[in-house]
């Protein structure tokens, strides 16, 4: 069984009231209360969907580990790993230092120190090194967002002004020129990191190859679901207590606390329903009793007539009410849903029979995409051009 992130991290645009984010995988797009799958997004979008899963992203950094031996990005490295980088620049930077001062130092008796007093260090140091060199050597290469700087492990990192980081880190030694690509893309995602969110409207759930992903965007549920090794994927649009049923049918989970307010919705509606339809019953009931009793007067006075042709309109008007609320959708017009009829046969249903449409989706829809509509509150997917508005309906 698999687990429940509800952390999904992405980079997210904004532009002109859709919202374009990635999951499993696959782009979507936002627009009002409709998700959709999309492949219309820029080749840089793509590559900072790419960096989420090369990179380690927190809060206030961008990270990863290079191994400095093999010259090639890891996942995983022992702290003596990294702790053996810090004593190398640490070892490199004293050499330096003394091979400098070794050129300037003097044989003047006052000279605290003599050539060959350096030249000993510069072997024990240098000793030391290839020591070193010989051990698991580690870099984890961060960008702290708040200062806006580069670290290779706890050393900042002073870029080139001009150069790319990989220019920089490269001419470091640090990393081989096939590598340059990694720290290009690592770059862009630092320079995009306001871009990155946590997308509280979506969860996953990983069982092996098989995701499920629920998303809600308003009052409106959708489920993604993808196996990745055959890449058979399906999306469908559901009424919460459908996902809910569904999502806790395919992986165990329960997803109730994304759609809480809209079962509370829901439930209000029903209850309101249940509500009217039980005190019109008693109508009904108390007129049929007092029809009952007109049967034991004189149906030919004049008063006795009127009144049991009173209670025959009466009975009549409240039982067509009662059938009118009986089949009343729980979407309505309040909760982004058009009324719509069927223009030509779909899904067992027959021409001119009654649907519901969002009116976000039907607007955003080709004539030949396919819509999630409703019959009854139960989900259908039906082609647009199937589907004809209700007269008068301003779309």
């Amino acid at each position: 069984m698999g687990k429940l992130n509800k952390a999904i991290l992405s980079p997210v645009l904004e532009d002109q009231g859709t919202t374009t984010f990635s999951v499993a995988g696959h782009n979507f797009k936002m627009t009002g209360e409709n998700i959709e799958l999309t492949k219309e997004v820029n080749p840089t979008f793509n590559s900072l969907v790419e960096a989420t899963n090369m990179f380690t992203f927190e809060e206030n950094s961008i990270s990863f580990y290079y191994d400095y031996n093999n010259k090639t990005k890891v996942f995983k490295v022992e702290d003596a790993a990294l702790e053996s980088f810090n004593n190398l620049v640490e070892l490199e930077g004293k050499i330096k230092f003394l091979k400098e001062s070794k050129k300037t130092v003097s044989l003047n008796s006052k000279t605290k120190f003599t050539v060959s007093t350096v030249e000993e260090e510069l072997t024990l140091l240098e000793s030391e090194l290839n020591k070193i060199k010989k051990s698991s050597i580690a870099i984890k290469f961060t960008y702290n967002i708040k200062e806006n700087k580069y670290f290779a492990n706890n050393i900042e990192m002073l870029i080139s002004q001009g150069l790319p980081l990989s220019e920089s880190v490269f001419s470091s030694g640090y990393i081989r020129y096939e590598d340059k690509a990694v720290f290009n893309l690592f770059e862009l995602a630092t320079l995009n990191a306001s871009l990155y969110k946590k997308l509280d409207f979506v969860t996953e759930t990983r069982d092996n190859n098989i995701v499920s992903v629920a998303m809600r965007s308003g009052n409106n549920t959708f489920v993604f679901d993808l196996n990745e090794s055959t890449k058979i994927s399906a999306f469908k649009k559901l009424l919460a207590d459908e996902a809910i049923e569904y999502v806790a049918e395919k992986t165990g989970e329960d997803i109730t606390f994304m759609v809480e307010d809209i079962l509370e919705s829901f439930k209000s509606k029903r209850e309101e329903k249940t509500k009217k339809l039980s005190l019109m019953q008693e109508m009904i009931f108390f007129l049929k009793d007092q029809k009952g009793r007109l049967a034991e007067a004189n149906r030919n006075l004049p008063d006795i007539k009127a009144a049991d042709n009173l209670l025959n309109t009466e009975i009549k008007r409240i039982s067509e009410e009662i059938e009118d609320l009986n089949n009343e959708s729980s979407l309505g017009l309040s909760d982004g849903y058009l009324d719509a009829t069927i223009s030509r046969a779909a899904e067992g249903l027959k021409e001119g029979d009654s649907i519901k449409v969002d009116a976000v989706e039907y607007a955003a829809a080709g004539k030949d995409d396919t819509l999630t509509v409703f019959v009854n509150d139960e989900p259908l997917r039906i082609e647009k051009f199937r589907i004809e508005l209700a007269a008068g309906t301003g779309i």
